[in-house]
């Protein structure tokens, strides 16, 4: 809920608001997902 602005547990809660920096910090979760071995070369051809 965090990485897609959801401030309250519900989907709609608070949607789309976001303290100042909050957005820097879903940038780092976001790019710190990895999957090692995963090759997807067959989806671009």
């Amino acid at each position: 809920g965090f990485i897609l602005g959801h401030a309250e547990p519900t989907t709609t809660g608070k949607y789309g608001i976001m303290p100042q920096g909050m957005l820097e910090q879903r940038v780092e979760l976001v790019n710190a997902i990895a999957y090692p071995g995963l090759n997807l070369d067959h989806l671009a051809a």
